[in-house]
């Protein structure tokens, strides 16, 4: 879609922090996160944002790449007990699925501020 800023980040004309990628979808963080490490998941491809509409592959699809990204998330950020996952897609209508790595009581980190330095230790490039 023309217009979509999914679909422009996907082409790579808007860039992002992408800590994950496979030839159908990709996973970056979120510029605005409710908590540290919270990141989108999209299909590259354009699909309506609400689930009910899609089909059943793409749905399922979309499910088998956050599943990747939120083993990447356990696996990578510190006292995360679990990651849950959301599909809303109110803000963009563009199929994607919000990854909300949940903290230890007490061990939450402080929201990064450089989202940069946050992706580079979850792809596993610095520690």
């Amino acid at each position: 879609m023309e217009d979509c800023v999914f679909c422009k980040i996907a082409n790579g004309e808007i860039p992002c922090h992408k800590i994950w990628e496979s030839d159908t979808h990709l996973a970056f963080l979120d510029i605005k996160p409710a908590v540290e490490g919270m990141t989108l998941v999209i299909p590259k491809k354009h699909h309506t944002s609400y689930f009910v509409e899609l089909e059943d592959e793409v749905l399922l699809e979309l499910i088998k790449a956050a599943k990747e990204v939120a083993k990447l998330l356990d696996a990578k950020l510190e006292n995360v007990l679990r990651t849950k996952l959301v599909l809303e897609g109110l803000d963009v209508d563009h199929t994607h699925v919000k990854l909300y790595p949940m903290y230890i009581r007490g061990k939450e980190p402080e929201k990064s501020k450089d989202l940069g330095k946050l992706a580079e230790k979850i792809r596993g490039e610095t520690k």
